[in-house]
């Protein structure tokens, strides 16, 4: 039997300098994307670095998101913080830090 609902979620982070969330979309069974919801993550985010153009911004090439076991951990550049979710199984758009 097919279970009802998403099936898991994308995740990305907006990275804002006034409030860094995380945008979380479902997965249906059948792969399409549907919105699900905008989390703060409690601090700040930053856009680039823009202090040596010639040296790479590392959130653009790091895993600045990373799910294990049932969590979510996250970044927030901006005031140099980490955060930890916990997804719910039911809905994966649905975190709780």
């Amino acid at each position: 039997m097919r279970r009802a609902g998403p099936i898991g979620a994308t995740y990305v982070i907006n990275n804002d300098a006034s409030g860094n969330s995380i945008l979380a979309s479902n997965i249906a069974a059948d792969g399409t994307l549907t919105f699900g919801a905008v989390i703060p993550a409690g601090g700040t985010g930053l856009h680039g670095n823009n202090t040596n153009p010639d040296a790479g911004d590392p959130l653009f090439s790091q895993n600045a998101i990373k799910v294990v076991d049932g969590y979510l951990f996250t970044v927030n550049s901006g005031s140099n913080t980490a955060v930890m979710f916990k997804i719910n199984p039911e809905n994966p758009s649905d975190l709780t830090m």
